[in-house]
């Protein structure tokens, strides 16, 4: 049974990640490992399609999954340094800048899905190490005071958002 993560308390995250948080009803920890499956399913049902998207100037499903995957890295990072007592601000990041003016048509669906399926897996491991303090320590990220359990529900409702864009509107 996984372990049970309690949700975090306004000031504990900024405001712009509230929908992420409260897109995960139950545990984050069940969540992040069943997404796994979810992901898995997604990209072998629509491996020749990677390449579409929905709307002019919108991700495709190649470079949403990407994205998906950067933003774990960087979000399991900040959970780490935060973890671990560091007090030095994190930078925030545009998301659309790790996008704009990048070709991944050479990353084949498999290679994302494998990358994908080790990020969850090195951040499933990581965050199983915490203690139940360094799970409530705080820092500062994107000039946000935000705790290691935030950073948690955020990563899970982040990967549920994009789960219910694909569904909505990319099949």
């Amino acid at each position: 049974m996984p372990r049970e993560i309690s949700k975090p308390q306004q000031g504990e995250f900024g405001a712009y990640y509230n929908g992420y948080v409260n897109k995960i009803a139950g545990n984050p920890i069940t969540a992040l490992n069943d997404q796994i499956e979810l992901y898995t399913d997604f990209i072998k049902q629509n491996s020749e399609r990677m390449d579409y998207s929905y709307a002019d100037g919108k991700w495709s499903i190649r470079e949403s999954l990407i994205h998906l995957i950067d933003t774990e890295q960087i979000f399991a990072y900040r959970a780490l340094r935060i973890s671990r007592g560091d007090k030095t601000p994190l930078a925030g990041f545009n998301q659309d800048d790790y996008i704009r003016d990048n070709d991944f048509t050479h990353i084949t669906p498999w290679d994302i899905l494998e990358e994908l399926t080790y990020q969850r897996r090195a951040t499933l491991s990581m965050i199983n190490k915490f203690t139940d303090e360094q799970i409530g320590f705080l820092g500062i990220a994107s000039e946000t005071e935000t705790s290691v359990r935030a950073l948690i529900y955020i990563m899970a409702g982040h990967s549920q958002h994009h789960l219910e864009l694909f569904n909505e509107r990319y099949l």
